[in-house]
């Protein structure tokens, strides 16, 4: 029945993910991440995440491999679910995380 068409050719995907943008909420232990394609599941490692205060900080958090990660949204977005140990090092951390209204 082939209703379908074929591909004359394919091209591979050869660039690596970026990360468009992420957000950190405290009050949900939570960070998003949007990342500007797919990331494989089997490819995405918590521990790979390291949050800095600020480019040249050596003030960090490397999150624990033990973290939560859920796939939304084509797997082009990731949530990861801050484990307790990670929580307390960022909300006692003055120097890695700021209050704001607005993100």
């Amino acid at each position: 029945q082939g209703y379908g068409l074929q591909a004359v050719s394919v091209i591979p995907n050869t660039s690596p993910p970026s990360l468009w943008y992420f957000d950190l909420d405290l009050s949900t232990n939570q960070l998003t991440m949007r990342f500007s394609q797919a990331i494989l599941p089997d490819s995405f490692m918590a521990t790979s995440v390291t949050l800095l205060s600020a480019a040249s900080s050596s003030d960090n958090l490397t999150l624990s491999a033990r973290s939560d990660v859920v796939y939304l949204d084509y797997n082009s977005l990731i949530q990861v679910t801050l484990i307790t140990a990670d929580q307390n090092v960022l909300k006692n951390s003055g120097q890695m995380v700021a209050k704001t209204a607005n993100s």
